[in-house]
């Protein structure tokens, strides 16, 4: 554990209330599908298909610390919809820039929800519909996804960390270590969606020679 001498400064969550002149509100009604991860403080409307796949990745990228989200915002009178995802990446703030779900606003209420965002000290991060579709990552992100979730016995989550605590590797090496049944990979995957471990998935397609690491 680091000292106070080297500590890094604490960055708000996204869920914490702000300190300026919009009073944000983190609950949207009347949607159907939501969205739940180990980084996620709540569950998340998914607005779009493109919204959707971009909660994987940012549950799946291991630069993402949390994730919340921010409905509309308030400054006395005036009300402005924002409807966006935020996340922590590192130790700054940003809002999901997804550009295929980007919405439509007047340029009056277009400006009230950009200035909003800046009182918020939030940055756009800008996934494009190429970064969003990028192989291998985004196959390998929506199979991996499949295990969210996915109940792992509790010996074989201590076997599994208790391997990776001495080194990364291979996925292959990895599962030879631990050993089990057909249930071991499925259980990697699943730790991997709860924020436990690591995989590369942007390098390379998912197979035995895939990097595993616990999650730092």
């Amino acid at each position: 554990m680091a000292d106070a001498q080297n500590a890094k400064p604490r960055t708000r969550s996204p869920l914490s209330p702000s300190a300026f002149g919009f009073l944000p509100t983190f609950h949207r009604k009347g949607v159907s599908k939501l969205f739940v991860s180990a980084k996620t403080a709540g569950a998340i409307p998914v607005l779009s298909p493109a919204i959707g796949d971009a909660l994987v990745l940012a549950s799946l990228d291991a630069k993402v610390r949390s994730i919340g989200f921010i409905a509309s915002a308030r400054r006395g009178n005036e009300h402005v919809d924002l409807d966006v995802v935020v996340v922590q990446r590192g130790d700054r703030l940003f809002f999901m820039d997804v550009v295929a779900a980007r919405r439509i606003r007047d340029l009056e209420d277009e400006g009230l929800a950009l200035i909003a965002l800046e009182e918020f000290e939030l940055s756009p991060w800008k996934i494009s519909a190429q970064t969003l579709l990028r192989e291998p990552r985004y196959t390998n992100n929506q199979f991996v996804w499949q295990y969210n979730r996915h109940r792992v016995p509790t010996g074989l989550r201590k076997r599994i960390l208790q391997v990776l605590a001495q080194q990364p590797m291979q996925l292959g090496h990895l599962l030879k270590r631990v050993g089990g049944d057909h249930g071991t990979c499925p259980a990697i995957l699943s730790l991997a969606c709860a924020g436990v471990l690591e995989l590369d998935i942007a390098s390379r397609p998912l197979d035995r020679m895939t990097l595993v690491r616990l999650r730092r």
